[in-house]
């Protein structure tokens, strides 16, 4: 009888990104023989199709948190606003059972009508509380992929790893972050794997050359071009990237910059300032914002250089990987995922975060020596083969084959 497992990505920012990726690509690797695969998502996204060719999708849009106090103080009435402090309480007591009770007793009917056996977290030990306690309360395991880097986590929170079964980690520096976060990582609840690509259904998604992208975005052939992937956020590093470009511009007045992204509809004011930040620097003619795009590869090998520039450390990167394969010279942040996937100067550069000068420096030295690119380019292709071309999706068959047994 197949074990039925349900994968729950968290992501509520509107954006689709890395984890989105590597989760679809963790499922469809997984033995249909032994699994029947459940997913749930807090949101829409637009790879909700995918998913659906290898699971049973479910959307939990979890009830929003509700501010009765505001909305009283507000009020042009005086004595409505003095009681303000009166309805604290009962919005406090609300609000946990809208975020809190709800959700922990849907879960739960979820787990148990299914027969789900296994609960597999897509995100960060650091959150998911409600499904750890539905979990528990359903006497299920529960695992969790640790994906992401919070800046703030609560002291309540960081006492919740010890329940959970076992962990995954993406990079040895996402090791190092949950040990300093006081989470026990040892290899007997941990284990570190290298997500990769469907190599295959990565290229097989190509459909244009680089003419005729350069084409489709009214970039001449000969002008040098370099990009950087990923959801418009902060963190990502596209203020870097547009500040980089605006030390180039003297040097190569023709130079195109693409910002291949979704915008998150989280983070207006951030969109504003690139938007702002582009035309205040004269890079209208520029910088080019494609907005989310499908052909990643066809980007990728269309780019005289790919950047990743996130100023925070990013847990992994798969965007740069993405690159390696491709054959397309990297300038990546010294920090991370990355920062294991470079051999600095040899498989690409590390510079770096948040150092537009240096960056600058780095694809000033690639775009004016065409030789070197092409070696960094080539030595790059050969280390992802070498080393991220494969997904050990069998350890992990063999963490959830040992936690049933239990």
């Amino acid at each position: 009888m197949k074990q039925r497992l349900l994968y729950v990505e968290e992501n509520q920012d509107g954006t689709t990104g890395g984890s989105h990726y590597c989760l679809l690509e963790l499922i469809k690797a997984i033995d249909r023989d032994r699994f029947e695969v459940y997913v749930i998502f807090y949101q829409s996204n637009r790879m909700i199709g995918q998913f659906e060719e290898y699971a049973i999708v479910q959307i939990f849009n979890k009830p929003p948190t509700i501010n009765l106090v505001a909305k009283i103080r507000a009020s042009d009435v005086r004595w409505v606003r003095k009681t303000a402090l009166l309805v604290k309480p009962v919005q406090f007591i609300l609000n946990i059972i809208r975020t809190n009770v709800i959700p922990i007793t849907y879960f739960s009917y979820y787990i148990l009508k299914n027969k789900i056996r296994l609960v597999h977290l897509n995100n960060t030990v650091f959150t998911f509380f409600d499904w750890l306690v539905a979990a528990k309360l359903c006497r299920r395991k529960i695992v969790v992929h640790q994906r992401t880097h919070l800046a703030r986590i609560s002291n309540w929170l960081k006492h919740c790893h010890k329940y959970y079964d076992f962990i995954f980690g993406i990079s040895e520096f996402t090791k190092q972050y949950l040990v300093e976060n006081s989470v026990n990582a040892d290899s007997s609840r941990y284990m570190t794997l290298y997500d990769t690509i469907d190599i295959e259904g990565f290229k097989a998604g190509m459909s244009q050359d680089a003419d005729a992208i350069r084409q489709e975005l009214g970039i001449d052939p000969g002008r040098p071009l370099i990009g950087i992937v990923g959801n418009i956020q902060e963190w990502k590093g596209q203020m870097t990237v547009i500040d980089a470009v605006s030390r180039l511009k003297p040097k190569y007045p023709d130079i195109a910059c693409l910002l291949v992204g979704d915008f998150s509809n989280e983070r207006e004011a951030f969109n504003s300032q690139i938007l702002e930040k582009i035309k205040s620097s004269n890079l209208e003619e520029n910088v080019i914002i494609t907005g989310f795009r499908n052909d990643i590869a066809d980007i990728q090998r269309s780019l005289d250089i790919f950047i990743h520039a996130s100023i925070h450390p990013e847990p992994y990167g798969l965007v740069v990987l993405e690159a390696m394969l491709m054959g397309t010279a990297v300038i990546a942040s010294n920090e991370g995922g990355p920062a294991e996937m470079i051999i600095d100067s040899e498989t690409g550069f590390l510079v770096r975060p948040g150092d537009p000068e240096i960056l600058a420096d780095r694809i000033d030295m690639l775009l004016s020596d065409q030789q070197l690119r092409e070696r960094i380019a080539k030595a790059g292709q050969k280390r992802f083969n070498d080393h991220f071309s494969t997904f050990d999706v069998k350890s992990v068959e063999s963490v959830y084959t040992k936690l049933l047994k239990e």
